[in-house]
C-alpha cells in the first residue's frame, strides 16, 4: 500500500496495533510517499526520504482474507492518503 503524507504534520504514527510506521515532522508543503510493505520512503520525483522514517518503524501489511484496522496519530494541518494496489491473477 502507498501512504502519502502531506505537511504540515507533526511526528505521525500509522499503526495496526501491532506494528507502526513512525514519520518525522513535515513542514507545510512537504510531501513524502511511503510503501507500507517495504518502508521505501521518497519524495515526488523519486528522491529518497529514508531519513524521515524514524527508529522503531516496521512494515504494515494486510494479510489475505483479514480484517485489519489501522489508526493514524499526528498533529498539524496536513493530511495522509492511503492507496491500495489491486491484486492481479
Amino acid at each position: 500500500m502507498q501512504v502519502t503524507y502531506y505537511g504540515d504534520l507533526g511526528e505521525s504514527r500509522l499503526t495496526d496495533g501491532i506494528t507502526t510506521i513512525h514519520l518525522a515532522p513535515l513542514a507545510a508543503g512537504q510531501q513524502i510517499i511511503v510503501n507500507s510493505e517495504t518502508l521505501n520512503a521518497y519524495a515526488p520525483g523519486g528522491t529518497s526520504r529514508a531519513s524521515y522514517l524514524m527508529a522503531g518503524s516496521a512494515p504494515l501489511v494486510i494479510p489475505p482474507e483479514s480484517n485489519v484496522q489501522w489508526s493514524l496519530y499526528g498533529t498539524g494541518g496536513g493530511h495522509v492518503t492511503l492507496a491500495w494496489r489491486g491484486v492481479y491473477a
